[in-house]
């Protein structure tokens, strides 16, 4: 497990994460003409996920880079497609050579906020 400088690992984070699994999409702002590229959403919490890039793009390395997620919240039952702002907080190799990166959510909007929830309480059934 990837820990910060002062050791804490995942113990700083907010809220518990539960596991996923399901496919997903990113865009890096700062590089809008590249367009989407699939990821993978391998845990969720109501404050941030854990993302398998499958890029490119490719988040820019020493520096928290902002990223938009597209998770296609139907793994929550008629949900849809729900688009949420995030800021990368750590990055590492995947053990398949991919990019994993933790995202913290930023920004969001109540109904954003509601529709997270949603997608996490589901993924605790």
């Amino acid at each position: 497990m990837a820990t910060n400088r002062k050791g804490q690992g995942a113990e700083r984070r907010r809220d518990r994460r539960q596991g996923a699994g399901w496919l997903g999409a990113y865009l890096l702002p700062a590089q809008p003409s590249v367009g989407w590229a699939e990821c993978r959403v391998l845990d969720i919490s109501s404050s941030g996920v854990g993302l398998e890039l499958y890029g490119p793009p490719w988040p820019p390395d020493g520096e928290e880079a902002e990223l938009r997620v597209k998770l296609d919240a139907s793994v929550a039952k008629g949900l849809g497609v729900v688009e949420l702002p995030g800021v990368i907080r750590n990055r590492a190799a995947s053990r398949f050579g991919f990019v994993r990166v933790g995202v913290e959510f930023v920004g969001l909007t109540s109904e954003e906020r509601r529709l997270v929830g949603e997608i996490v309480d589901h993924q605790l059934v």
